[in-house]
């Protein structure tokens, strides 16, 4: 326990713009679930996104030979699970941030006459194209996060949720989001 928690504290201090945008997608998303509402964001591709977290309804068992199934009612009238919705928007909405600039990685590759695929966080093409989609990669990765992605969340949400208390947005960071353009091994 003890490296544990000198591991979590020294990665808290090395990466404290993250830890801050992380609580603060917290802090939000725990606001708008106090209201009843699911937390709901549109990608900055324009795909929405919903976060279905509700307590759960009645319980209905199902015994069979081989198992026992249990059946929850999960419909759209129930309460938000506020404690669901808050642990879960953080990593949900960097997942939608990885999934578009994955979707743009592929439109460009595609536009490129590149061999794709990729699942998650893994990217492939054929050996002679690594170094063209390297730098779609790193491009497309420029493009998406030199957005004020934070900024248009935050007033998404300030039209969608008019009731909700909004924490203020974290201040951005100094680094020079250019050097990803530059680094031979942004992506590997």
């Amino acid at each position: 326990m003890y490296l544990t928690k000198l591991t979590f504290d020294a990665l808290k201090e090395m990466f404290l713009g993250a830890k801050s945008i992380m609580e603060w997608l917290a802090d939000y998303s725990k606001a708008i679930a106090k209201t009843n509402k699911a937390v709901c964001w549109t990608t900055p591709l324009g795909l929405p996104v919903v976060q279905p977290y509700r307590k759960p309804g009645k319980k209905q068992l199902i015994k069979t030979l081989v198992q026992t199934v249990v059946l929850l009612d999960e419909a759209d009238d129930l309460p938000v699970s506020t404690a669901r919705q808050t642990s879960a928007f953080p990593p949900n909405f960097v997942h939608s941030l990885d999934s578009t600039h994955m979707m743009l990685t592929a439109m460009a590759c595609k536009e490129a006459g590149i061999t794709y695929g990729s699942v998650h966080d893994s990217f492939w093409t054929h050996a002679g194209t690594i170094e063209k989609m390297s730098e779609i990669l790193g491009q497309e990765f420029y493009n998406l996060h030199s957005q004020p992605i934070l900024e248009q969340l935050n007033e998404n949400f300030k039209i969608k949720y008019p009731n909700v208390i909004l924490p203020p947005i974290p201040k951005r960071g100094n680094m020079d989001l250019a050097l990803v353009l530059q680094s031979p091994y942004f992506f590997h």
